[in-house]
């Protein structure tokens, strides 16, 4: 006989509510389902992952953090779960809690064969944003060994050498990435800064307007904001300059 749980029916409410945008009506149910103990793993997985695609980082960690409490979780889920609490902690500012969530997973040699090259990708990106260079590109080089072609793997190193100036080699590694997968939306963007620095104007403003007509999603590590910002900058920049 399987018993009836209160918490388990709001998981359902709670992703129709995320659908249709009611966000109001998400976290009340939010709510619900911890107070009412929950206890469907997949829906609480599948729960969590709907509230950060929707920019909701505060609700999908509580509901991650109230998962990783649950009984009898197997390494699948124990994996899954502190993973994508580590991104909600990245996207909450918490960097540092971020990587220690990842390396109690990557490290953990019961976890290796659960490992995928998108958990590889994101804990060194994350690293770069710590200025944790060497670890960065350990990780990446993990990235490779699954895909020696793989664009976001491309991005992290040219980011790497963004942020140490050395722009060549920055530049040639954002390039790959744009080979590999033209959506790239980071290294479009660095590329436009890249150039603005470097006082190609013209160049810069086509890769910042190049950036605004990709598709954003919450794993990049800039948004639509931050580019459009940039833009009306370099604009500014160009205006004075033809002002002089």
């Amino acid at each position: 006989m399987v018993l009836f749980n209160k918490g388990n029916s709001y998981i359902s409410k709670a992703e129709k509510a995320l659908v249709i945008g009611n966000y109001s009506n998400a976290l009340e149910y939010c709510n619900l389902i911890i107070t009412n103990k929950a206890n469907n793993k997949l829906g609480l997985v599948r729960l969590g992952i709907s509230f950060f695609k929707n920019l909701l980082y505060k609700p999908a960690k509580d509901i991650f953090v109230y998962s990783l409490s649950l009984k009898g979780l197997n390494n699948s889920f124990t994996k899954a779960l502190t993973l994508n609490l580590a991104l909600c902690d990245w996207k909450l500012g918490d960097v540092k809690e971020s990587i220690r969530l990842y390396e109690s997973i990557i490290l953990d040699p019961k976890y290796e064969k659960l490992l995928n090259i998108d958990d590889w990708t994101n804990v060194a990106f994350i690293c770069i944003e710590n200025n944790m260079f060497d670890k960065a590109i350990k990780y990446t080089n993990k990235t490779f060994e699954f895909d020696e072609n793989h664009p976001a793997a491309y991005d992290n190193i040219g980011q790497i050498y963004y942020k140490q100036k050395q722009y060549e080699e920055a530049i040639y590694n954002f390039n790959l990435s744009i080979e590999y997968n033209p959506e790239t939306v980071d290294s479009h963007y660095y590329l436009g800064k890249i150039y603005e620095d470097e006082g190609d104007f013209e160049l810069a403003k086509d890769f910042y307007e190049k950036t605004l007509s990709l598709d954003f999603n919450p794993l990049n590590s800039l948004t639509r904001e931050i580019v459009v910002e940039s833009l009306n900058g370099l604009l500014s920049k160009m205006e004075d300059s033809i002002k002089d």
